[in-house]
């Protein structure tokens, strides 16, 4: 079953559940101690008779009508999905999902819920959960509290052992949002909760990617994967890690190079501690990408708390010194790339400045220096750089003799600032695209 365009149609949590359970009911084939069998295309009637054939359907990686996802592997997406897509939820009941007594087979399923707006009763918190271990998807969804307009609320997610999370590009207005992977998972001996190398299999995978209007973000315990990529921008940013670990029982986590992780510097020392900690297991991993992206996370903050300091009295040179010359190194890397996390200025700063000093100061100081000039001058060889002056003088001929002496002099002087521009300039772009 495929989909159309459709408008957000409303419905309750509860009568969600109410669905979910007559697919899976309908769907079921048949049924053993070991095994089971099912169809979710047997269930495709009812969906329709309930009014939402545009809304929920079973579709596979061949019929999807997008690229799926935007950041996991595909394969676990072959078979089994479950797509909700252009509801308005009313979460009216926070344990409707605890009616069912059996969620096979739709716990075997993928969900995805897509572009749907989550609608919160509560002013202060709701927990969006499910009591199965399973792979989850929420895409380009939206999630509001009845305040939206004020500080406050939160989302809490809590997903059961070993599950499968991916939140991409969703709008949380602002909120706080934690998360959580623990629950019932059962060890060979029947007891709740597993231990060892088994307890260390069970645990959660989870992807934040490409979200807007994050609050505080809290990945709590129960992940051995963590993935934060797509230019979030996120106010807080905490995330519960296994460092001190045997090797391969470490919190695998990966922090994409443009992250927006507070951007107004109201949380520097909890980030810094936060990302020294990721920078401990990005070294010992060998992760020298990773390495890279956080020393240029530290490096912001670094900025924030020079900046921050009151500048030392003058009369205490070297202090002073010292102070002014963090201040304008931190600050330098911030106005001219972002911390080298943009290549675009710096190129833009090196071609634009290259092309005003080949063309403003002959155009002001030699007259008959025409736009042919100027393209010749900027076009010259390389190695003519460094010899703005004899460049020029060759370039404009006759007209150049007649220049007084204190315009060449101005003009070997733009030839040094020429040289200088490009240099700091091309250093930045450098550093910018280094991997």
């Amino acid at each position: 079953m495929g989909f159309t365009t459709a408008r957000r149609k409303q419905i309750t949590l509860t009568q969600l559940v109410e669905v979910s359970r007559e697919i899976s009911e309908r769907s079921l084939i048949g049924r053993t101690e070991r095994s089971a069998s099912w169809d979710f295309e047997r269930s495709s009637g009812f969906v329709c008779d309930q009014g939402l054939g545009e809304h929920i359907a079973f579709v596979s990686v061949k019929d999807w009508d997008q690229s799926l996802p935007l950041n996991s592997e595909r394969r676990i997406f072959e078979i089994d999905n479950i797509v909700v897509r252009d509801l308005e939820i009313e979460l009216d009941d926070g344990s409707a999902w605890d009616a069912m007594v059996d969620w096979i087979p739709v716990s075997n399923a993928k969900w995805h819920f897509e572009r749907c707006c989550f609608r919160c009763p509560s002013p202060n918190m709701w927990a969006v959960g499910f009591p199965w271990r399973g792979s989850f998807r929420f895409h380009k969804n939206e999630f509001r509290f009845p305040s939206d307009g004020h500080r406050g609320g939160a989302w809490i997610f809590p997903f059961k052992s070993g599950s499968r999370v991916s939140f991409v590009g969703n709008d949380f207005g602002g909120k706080t949002i934690q998360t959580r992977c623990v629950g019932s998972e059962k060890g060979k001996d029947g007891s709740e909760g597993a231990s060892g190398d088994e307890g260390w299999q069970s645990l959660g995978q989870i992807a934040f990617v490409a979200n807007k209007r994050v609050g505080d973000l809290w990945i709590q315990e129960g992940y051995s994967s963590v993935e934060i990529t797509g230019m979030n921008r996120i106010d807080r940013l905490n995330v519960d890690l296994i460092v001190d670990a045997d090797e391969g029982k470490q919190t695998s986590i990966y922090l994409g190079p443009r992250e927006k992780i507070d951007p107004s510097f109201h949380n520097c020392q909890q980030h810094r501690s936060l990302f020294l900690s990721m920078r401990r297991l990005a070294a010992l991993n060998h992760d020298s990408r990773q390495l890279t992206v956080l020393d240029r996370q530290l490096e912001r903050i670094e900025y924030f708390l020079n900046k921050g300091r009151e500048a030392p009295p003058v009369f205490d040179f070297r202090v002073w010194i010292e102070y002014w010359q963090d201040r304008i190194l931190y600050g330098w890397r911030r106005w001219s790339s972002d911390f080298y996390r943009s290549w675009l200025r710096p190129l833009a700063m090196l071609v634009g400045g290259y092309a005003a000093i080949n063309g403003l100061p002959p155009a002001v100081l030699i007259d008959g220096f025409a736009v042919s000039h100027w393209i010749d001058l900027t076009l010259r060889p390389l190695t003519e750089i460094a010899v703005y002056e004899a460049s020029l003088g060759r370039i404009v001929g006759s007209d150049y003799e007649a220049v007084a002496a204190s315009a060449k002099t101005l003009l070997k002087l733009a030839g040094l600032i020429e040289v200088f521009w490009i240099g700091v300039w091309a250093f930045a772009f450098a550093k910018s695209i280094r991997r």
